[in-house]
Formats: structure tokens, sequence, C-alpha cells
């Protein structure tokens, strides 16, 4: 939506700086009511050659009770009630 690269409030133009170089690797998981996510980010450190140079960013989604979730984007965002994960 246009609405939302022309609201500044989100920094969507924000400069995010060189990209690093030291030979990290960056592994970027969104996980939804996924109950193997754990699972998954323990392999990949047990599989990685060189495990210190993981760096992880999780988003991990779970809810128990009093659940909402989000719809659209800036200021066209709704929040509607969901069902709590079993």
């Amino acid at each position: 939506s246009r609405l939302a690269l022309d609201d500044s409030s989100l920094n969507l133009n924000a400069s995010l700086g060189p990209p690093r170089d030291d030979d990290s690797i960056f592994i970027s998981v969104a996980s939804y009511r996924d109950p193997s996510c754990r699972n998954t980010l323990r392999h990949a450190f047990l599989r990685a050659s060189n495990p210190e140079k993981l760096n992880v960013g999780i988003i991990q989604q779970n809810c128990q009770r009093n659940c909402t979730t989000s719809q659209g984007w800036g200021k066209t965002r709704l929040t509607v009630n969901s069902d709590p994960d079993e």
C-alpha cells in the first residue's frame, strides 16, 4: 500500500548501514504456532561447522489466551480476535 510507504513513522526508508563483513551467517525465522521451532534452531547450531558465526533473528507467535492477530499494514492495520493454541 502506498500509505505505508509514505508513513515516516514506520522508518521504511531508514538507512540500515553497510552489510557485515565477518563471515557470519544470519538465520531469520518466522514461526507461527510451530511447536518444533525450538528443535529447528537447536539443529541449526548442532549441524553448523562454526556455530559461533550464527546469528539468529526469530519472531515466534504463540498464544494461550486472549489472542489477537493483526491484518493490514500501517494506517490500514486492524486487530482481530483469534483462537488460542491447542
